[in-house]
């Protein structure tokens, strides 16, 4: 399988794959900040690093069968209620993302941001991906709540999907806080 992420991060896409036993071919990764580049090279050094998502008509891609990203939520946020740009400001990069999606045609996507998002940039990202999001609460996987917003044509049965409410200690009895440790304290 062959994955594009834009927006990459430390890239915890792969992270994600290689807990569900997901096989990736390659990965693809869309990245412009050089600490989080040089986190996913430290920990997955396959990684074929893209740069620039304003850059991706440049990009020499094989068939993707996967596009993932959430682009940068800080227009969107609540955290900016009273200045909020929303799909105008840093987080118009959302319709780089479509443009990708449109041109390069992959099986499947996902997109994900902030729950906080007004209704009227909800709607625009719901016409434009031609699907409804699904909400769900980062505290199913993690020691924090922070409800976010998931698109995607993956035929994913979100049902089954409940609140766990974590807590510090959990996580750290499965020592991903170790892991997290070590990888935010590479000598960058």
């Amino acid at each position: 399988m062959n994955v594009l992420s834009l927006f990459d991060g430390i890239s915890c896409g792969q992270i994600a794959f290689e807990r569900a036993g997901i096989k990736v071919d390659n990965y693809f990764a869309s990245e412009v900040d050089k600490y989080a580049i040089k986190v996913t090279n430290k920990n997955y050094p396959n990684t074929i690093q893209l740069g620039d998502v304003t850059k991706w008509r440049e990009w020499q891609l094989p068939k993707i069968d996967l596009l993932i990203g959430g682009s940068p939520c800080q227009s969107l946020s609540i955290v900016k209620s009273k200045t909020r740009e929303n799909l105008d400001g840093k987080s118009k990069l959302f319709f780089e993302f479509v443009d990708i999606l449109d041109n390069i045609n992959p099986k499947y996507f996902l997109f994900e941001n902030v729950a906080s998002m007004n209704d009227e940039s909800k709607q625009v990202i719901s016409n434009l991906l031609e699907c409804e999001p699904v909400l769900i609460n980062s505290n199913c996987f993690s020691a924090q709540d922070r409800p976010r917003l998931y698109w995607t044509n993956i035929p994913i049965d979100f049902r089954n999907v409940k609140e766990c409410n974590l807590k510090l200690s959990d996580i750290m009895e499965k020592k991903l806080m170790k892991y997290i440790f070590i990888n935010i304290h590479l000598k960058i």
